[in-house]
């Protein structure tokens, strides 16, 4: 199993990593607020299905603030603590763009789990950048179930892009918004 994430399809990325923790205690990093905005976004998910969800990542709750940055959506499926599965819907210049995130479960023994995530269909153009986000989000989940405190978030990301990059080569033909741009400018002086 590799830490990064596979491209299984023109629209699908997928995350299978082994976290040091007990199931329920993964279950409770993906649905409780207090975990929640430790590792991916300031929000909880209700476990019934049709509840609705914001994940706020404009917060000082969070580890890397983005400006502007959430999401909503609906709890589509879930079975304590094996599956949820919930909308994934964003703005991005003026439009409402909508996915699906899987999370799927599995105790390995009494103190690891098996997590695994399925993120489609992933937006056109935004291939690299969404490997390259659950991958910074799940090393700080993995780091934050340890007790360890991740490295800043925007490092981790810069570090795993160009991986995604080739990963992604087979499905965009052109680049995508990239969220560092500015910060780059304004590094140089430009």
């Amino acid at each position: 199993m590799s830490e990064f994430g596979e491209f299984i399809d023109a629209q699908t990325v997928r995350f299978e990593r082994v976290l040091s923790a007990p199931i329920d205690r993964v279950w409770d990093f993906l649905t409780k607020a207090e975990h929640l905005a430790s590792w991916l976004a300031d929000g909880d998910i209700a476990e019934r299905v049709g509840a609705p969800i914001y994940l706020d990542q404009d917060t000082d709750r969070v580890s890397f603030r983005m400006k502007g940055a959430s999401i909503e959506g609906t709890v589509l499926h879930v079975e304590r603590p094996v599956l949820l599965e919930y909308s994934w819907v964003v703005e991005h210049v003026g439009k409402r763009l909508e996915s699906v995130v899987t999370f799927e479960l599995a105790p390995q023994g009494d103190s690891k789990t098996r997590l695994a995530i399925t993120h489609r269909p992933i937006l056109e153009g935004f291939f690299a950048l969404t490997g390259s986000g659950w991958h910074t989000h799940l090393d700080t989940l993995t780091a934050r179930l340890k007790g360890d405190e991740p490295a800043p978030l925007m490092q981790r990301f810069q570090a795993v892009l160009p991986r995604y990059r080739e990963l992604a080569k087979p499905y965009e033909d052109k680049p995508a918004f990239d969220p560092t741009a500015g910060e780059r400018k304004a590094a140089s002086g430009a």
